[in-house]
Formats: C-alpha cells, sequence, structure tokens
C-alpha cells in the first residue's frame, strides 16, 4: 500500500486563462491513502520534515520522497521536486506516478521535450493513464502538434468520459485546426460537464470561450 499524501496543491481543476483561449495546468498523479491536506507553505515545511526524518530513517523510502516532492513543489522549489520524483523512479522504476508528476513539474519549468518523454513512460507502464494522455495533449498543443494533441486528448477521454478539461482542450485544439463546429461541440459538452460537476466558476469561463468563438463566427 502506498502512503501517499493527498495534497490540494495538485488536486483542483487549475484554469490558465490567456487573450484567446484558456488551458489546464497538468493534471499530477495523487494517492488517497491519506487525508491529510497541505494548504499553506508552513504545512508544507512541517510535511518536508517528516519526509526528511523517513528519508534519514530509511533512505530508500519512496514514499517519502514523493510526498517531499509534492511539498517542495507546492513552496515552489519545482528542481527539488524534480530530483525527489527521480530518486522515486530510481527506487521503482514503474512507478508511473513519479513519471507523471515529474512530465508536469519539467513542463512547468519549461522543459517540454522531457515531459513528454516522462509522460511516454508513464503511459507504456499504464496505457489507461488518463492524466499521462491529457498532459501530454497540452505539451503537444503548445509545440504546435496539434493534431497530435487531439489524439492524446481523444485517447484521455476514451479512457474517462467525464474528463471535462480533456473536452475543452480537444476543442480548442480543434477549433484552432478550422473545424469550429466539432470545437464548439467539445466546449459545450465540457461545460456542460463543469456544471454537473458543481464547477459553476469554470462552468462561467467556458461559456464565455463559447460566446467569444459564436460572435467571431458571426463576424
Amino acid at each position: 500500500m502506498k502512503l501517499r499524501l493527498f495534497t490540494s496543491a495538485v488536486s483542483g481543476l487549475i484554469i490558465v486563462f490567456t487573450t484567446t483561449t484558456i488551458f489546464h495546468k497538468s493534471n499530477y498523479a495523487q494517492s488517497t491513502t491519506q487525508s491529510k491536506k497541505q494548504n499553506s507553505r508552513s504545512e508544507s515545511s512541517q510535511l518536508i520534515d517528516e519526509a526528511n526524518k523517513e528519508i534519514l530513517r530509511n533512505p530508500n523510502n519512496a514514499n517519502a520522497y514523493f510526498n517531499r516532492a509534492i511539498s517542495r513543489a507546492h513552496q515552489g522549489d519545482k528542481r527539488g521536486a524534480i530530483a525527489d520524483y527521480s530518486q522515486v523512479i530510481r527506487l521503482n522504476p514503474k512507478d508511473g506516478e513519479a513519471y507523471v508528476n515529474r512530465g508536469a513539474t519539467r513542463y512547468e519549468l519549461g522543459n517540454k521535450y522531457g515531459a513528454i518523454a516522462d509522460y511516454n513512460k508513464a503511459i507504456g507502464l499504464n496505457p489507461q493513464d488518463a492524466k499521462a494522455y491529457y498532459n501530454r495533449g497540452i505539451v503537444h498543443f503548445n509545440l504546435e502538434y496539434k493534431q497530435r494533441a487531439i489524439a492524446d486528448f481523444d485517447r484521455a477521454i476514451s479512457i474517462n468520459s467525464d474528463y471535462a478539461q480533456a473536452y475543452y482542450n480537444r476543442g480548442i485544439a480543434r477549433y484552432e485546426l478550422g473545424d469550429r463546429k466539432k470545437g464548439i461541440e467539445d466546449l459545450e459538452k465540457a461545460a456542460n460537464l463543469a456544471q454537473k460537476q458543481g464547477n459553476m466558476e469554470w462552468y462561467q469561463a467556458v461559456m464565455e470561450q463559447i460566446q467569444k468563438r459564436a460572435v467571431a463566427g458571426v463576424e
């Protein structure tokens, strides 16, 4: 059993707004074996201290490195987080969650191809990992490989039919490739799922994007 912290730092739907579109930050792997959440820097520091003690007791404790990585990322120490995820992978090369999280952190530091390599590895370990496909789709989109991005979002949706972010991002990619009809359909599906899931803030944000594109289509 993995004793990994559930952390609010990586669990939410975080929306990034730009002038033309919105894209979600990468989705991180997490565990719900514990219900403790980290909501502040002081709590993150405490969790890092606890992980340090565990690592001193047992330098091969992969879960301690994993928890410390999450806490370090929460504090903004992304390079430290990557180092810890790398330790997890060294200790357990089949840990797909560590590859997903390291890939997401690499992406946030601008290492897009390093992120893709990690997502490829995660998918090889678990072809049903929707997060890995979704995250890789984001990287492909931002590398202008939009058809590859759509294929990744397709796969994420085939695994999780309620994956609202994947519908949204696929809609943006389709729209920007000129398939406005299917793009809007995906955005509407994302909005409906957001409403169904009770995320009204995101629902409103997606509806605004739909309305902007509807106006642009008329013009």
